[in-house]
């Protein structure tokens, strides 16, 4: 969620970018000399998207995934004293029974 708010932001950063750039090169006096055209058409704009990037990205930490690092990990205290769930199908028309142990289960109601 953190990335794509990111790229949304600097990509929306690029219209006001533009436009900036657009008013500098007719403030400049529309320059077609090399230097000064290319700085003011692309280097802004492109400032303008790497700046709503940062800004997205600092500001994004809210949205952003946190690992937990104890999830998942189960001691052998906590299977030896854990609630065993059997699961049990009964099927009439097969006359089969398909069955399910899972010790673990129950574990994360508590």
């Amino acid at each position: 969620m953190r990335l794509l708010r990111t790229l949304i932001m600097g990509a929306v950063m690029l219209i006001p970018g533009l436009l900036l750039a657009m008013l500098i090169w007719h403030i400049a006096g529309q320059p077609v000399t090399e230097p000064l055209e290319s700085l003011i058409c692309n280097g802004i704009p492109l400032l303008s998207v790497t700046l709503g990037i940062l800004f997205g990205w600092k500001t994004g930490e809210a949205y952003d995934v946190q690992i937990d690092s104890n999830v998942g990990k189960e001691t052998k205290e906590d299977v030896k004293n854990a609630t065993i769930v059997q699961n049990i199908t009964y099927n009439i028309q097969d006359s089969a029974i398909s069955g399910d142990l899972n010790p673990t289960l129950n574990l994360k109601d508590k």
